[in-house]
């Protein structure tokens, strides 16, 4: 089946907000618009993914091995802050106002 044009904007901003880029089962153009369809945004859908991907994430542990690490429990953490981020709608106006100024050193 072949989306509409708002049907593949809608799933191309799922797509980045996910982060999904394999298009194979399960992530087709069709099964991502039907996410969106149940979850009634992109937005929304994306949230229960990234929710979804914490679930996932649960039970893995940090590993350290001679001079290397990886904290993968930090997966979790932050798969359960983008789902977070993206339900409460941070936008550019977070940010406004804090914008870095620049002038010249004056020394006495």
């Amino acid at each position: 089946m072949a989306l509409t044009v708002t049907e593949a904007i809608l799933v191309a901003q799922l797509r980045e907000l996910t982060g999904i880029t394999d298009t194979t089962d399960p992530h087709t153009d069709e099964q991502m618009l039907a996410r969106i369809t149940l979850d009634g945004s992109a937005e929304e859908a994306a949230a229960v993914i990234w929710t979804s991907k914490a679930a996932s994430y649960a039970t893995l542990t940090d590993v350290n091995e001679g001079a290397s690490s990886r904290k993968l429990s930090q997966l979790h953490g932050n798969a359960l802050t983008m789902a977070a981020t993206i339900r409460g709608g941070v936008t550019a106006e977070l940010t406004a106002g804090k914008a870095t100024h620049i002038r010249p050193i004056v020394r006495d």
